[in-house]
Order: structure tokens, then C-alpha cells, then sequence
């Protein structure tokens, strides 16, 4: 009796010592991953800084994004008040199922697609990109592994990721519409300028 109470007293401890070895294990996995992430927000905010226009920084976006949760992404804009894909990963092209999710998104100001309680059943994760402003576009995340899902601290992390870039694709699209507009004086002006010369 003694020895079997001894075995069982042995076999309980072992048993506590290696569930909390493996918490701990997960714990310094979640930490190790938490640091790779935020050094890769760092690392997006410091190349953002130096991106000349917005198709550099889409593709910026794309590849730190890509790299920090290991899945291919796609920016979506609008044109012309609809929703259309302006960039992604690589060897990823959104379908057509994929991109009403993105514009159901965009519509509602809300995340969609995989992992969320709007169409769940898709592919494709959307967040609204959003600024004071209003929404600039949608950033779509695609599981290369279908059986793989963010965890809760990884949705988070992706929203820190999702609103610096609704910061800079808002900054880099204004940059490019006053550029526009920079294009668009100069040649009014030229034209009078030669309309002017005419008529003397």
C-alpha cells in the first residue's frame, strides 16, 4: 500500500511538473513570436517612412505583412467608388469570392472573411483600413495553410498592422493627388501661355 501510494504521489507530480513545463514552452513560443511581430510593426513604420509612392507602399506593406504572419496579402482601393485589387503577395490573386468579401468590408466598416462572425467560411481575412478620414482601401490576409487561424493576440497585432498602413496608403494617395493636381496647374498654365502667345 505504501508503495502504491508513493507511485501515485510520484505519477500526480510528474504529471503537474509536465503540463507546467509545457505551459511554460508555449508561453516563450507566444513571447519569441510577440517579438518577431512587434519588431516587424517597428520595421514596416520605418520603411513606410521612405516610400516614394503608393504603389511602393502597398508593396511594403505586402511583404511585412507577409513575412511577420507567414500568409500571402492584398491591398484593395477603390476606383471610381468601387472596390478593386491594387496589389498582393506574389503568387496570390484574389478570386471574385474574395473580393466581395473585401467590399462587404469596405462597406461596413467592419473585419470579414476567415475567423470572423462575417462570411467565416472564406478564404480570405478583410480589415477595413481606416483613418480619421474615413476608409482608405481593405487589407486582405490569406492563409497559405487553410488549417491554420490567427490567434487572439495575433488579430491584434494585425490590427496594429492594418491601421499604420491605412496611415500610409492615405498619405501616400493624397501625395499623389497633389501631385496630380502640381501636373494639372502646369499645364493649364502652359496652354495659356501658348494661348497668349497666339495672340500676339
Amino acid at each position: 500500500t505504501q508503495y502504491f501510494i508513493t507511485f501515485v504521489a510520484l505519477l500526480v507530480i510528474s504529471l503537474v511538473v509536465s503540463s507546467l513545463t509545457a505551459r511554460v514552452r508555449e508561453q516563450a513560443e507566444a513571447a519569441v513570436q510577440r517579438e518577431k511581430q512587434t519588431a516587424a510593426l517597428y520595421d514596416l513604420s520605418k520603411d513606410l517612412t521612405s516610400a516614394a509612392d503608393l504603389l511602393q507602399v502597398a508593396n511594403i506593406i505586402i511583404s511585412q505583412i507577409g513575412n511577420a504572419f507567414g500568409r500571402d496579402v492584398a491591398i484593395f482601393l477603390p476606383d471610381d467608388k468601387q472596390l478593386q485589387i491594387f496589389a498582393s503577395s506574389a503568387n496570390y490573386r484574389p478570386d471574385e469570392n474574395e473580393l466581395a468579401v473585401a467590399a462587404w468590408a469596405y462597406q461596413h466598416d467592419q473585419p470579414a472573411g476567415r475567423g470572423t462572425d462575417t462570411l467565416p467560411a472564406a478564404s480570405l481575412r478583410c480589415h477595413p483600413l481606416k483613418t480619421s478620414n474615413g476608409i482608405v482601401g481593405v487589407l486582405g490576409v490569406h492563409s497559405k495553410d487553410q488549417t491554420n487561424f490567427l490567434s487572439s493576440e495575433q488579430r491584434l497585432t494585425l490590427a496594429a498592422f492594418a491601421n499604420q498602413s491605412a496611415l500610409a496608403l492615405e498619405r501616400a494617395t493624397l501625395s499623389e493627388q497633389a501631385r496630380q493636381a502640381e501636373i494639372l496647374r502646369a499645364t493649364e498654365s502652359l496652354q495659356t501661355a501658348l494661348q497668349f502667345a497666339k495672340i500676339q
